[in-house]
């Protein structure tokens, strides 16, 4: 009996050991697989990052990340091609931070017809244009609400027409009747222009808690300014980086006791600096005095060591 017990456990040890080496290099092996019932395709553009992708799609930021087999979701580069989700078929038309023209490009088959939505403010023009490499396919645009903004019987290749309402609106791309067709559909919703005379404000920059850094969004008239504020303590190191969607502004930082750090002057969008001051300091990203632009402005404060 003790003989054969002996064997047993040895056997059953022997077996554990193959199971757990065996179920490594499984797991090892393991590849994860891009989701296939995502067949819509957005570009990574400069300054963007996994939650406001996930937010435009629909999505949460572990979702898109899964769904793109990426480990990291801090983790995303200009250029990198992501799969989203289309609903029912509808494609979702993104733009990318600073960018006012979104473009897709499609086949169809003969007779087929791609559809597309996109978000639109009541106000704002929404221009489209339609360039296929032979045949004849057209735009059909309406509303979620079923207001007609082009239809089939002007047989159009481009529109521009400012929407009455704040909605999603709808691009129908229809193919040519009797041959295959490629085409490419560029978009363009320039922002609204801001309310002249409003008055500044100052809002507080807050990091989500076990994080360094903050990014911001927004609009700023030709000669308007966003001005945002935050403390920072002696020695820690102060970042901001910003980017316009059109033109030349200024990046001005500086402390609420007068300091100044950065200058417009210094006609910079990057500042890298330790402050030499716990106080709050102020963050200033002025306009291209030429149009209305939209911004994105990145905040990075490493603790102290």
């Amino acid at each position: 009996m003790t003989s054969r017990l002996i064997r047993a456990l040895a056997l059953v040890a022997i077996a554990a050991f193959t199971l757990l080496g065996s179920g490594h290099t499984a797991r090892a092996q393991i590849a994860c697989t891009v989701r296939p019932d995502w067949n819509s395709q957005y570009s990574v553009g400069a300054g963007d990052n996994l939650s406001r992708i996930a937010q435009v799609f629909g999505l949460t930021t572990q979702e898109l990340a899964a769904g793109n087999c990426i480990a990291n979701p801090n983790l995303v580069y200009a250029g990198q091609i992501l799969q989203v989700p289309a609903s029912n078929g509808v494609r979702r038309i993104a733009f990318q931070v600073f960018a006012v023209t979104s473009t897709v490009q499609s086949q169809l088959a003969a007779a087929g017809m791609d559809q597309w939505v996109l978000g639109v403010q009541a106000g704002q023009t929404l221009t489209v244009q339609l360039a296929t490499n032979g045949g004849k396919n057209i735009l059909i645009a309406y509303g979620a609400d079923g207001n007609v903004l082009l239809s089939d019987h002007a047989e159009a290749t481009q529109f521009s027409v400012v929407v009455p309402t704040t909605q999603d609106y709808r691009i129908d791309v229809r193919g040519d009747v009797s041959a295959p067709t490629a085409y490419t559909m560029a978009v363009t919703i320039p922002p609204l222009p801001l309310p002249a005379n409003v008055a500044p404000v100052i809002q507080r920059i807050a990091f989500v808690p076990g994080t360094a850094g903050a990014n911001l969004t927004g609009m700023i008239s030709a000669t308007g300014a966003a001005d945002f504020v935050l403390r920072v303590l002696a020695g820690q190191t102060l970042v901001a980086q910003v980017g316009l969607s059109t033109g030349y502004g200024a990046l001005i930082v500086y402390g609420v006791d007068g300091t100044v750090l950065q200058s417009a002057g210094a006609g910079s969008y990057y500042f890298s600096r330790v402050v030499p001051t716990s106080q709050d300091y102020i963050i200033t990203v002025r306009g291209n005095g030429v149009s209305v632009a939209s911004y994105a402005l990145s905040v990075y404060v490493p603790p102290l060591q």
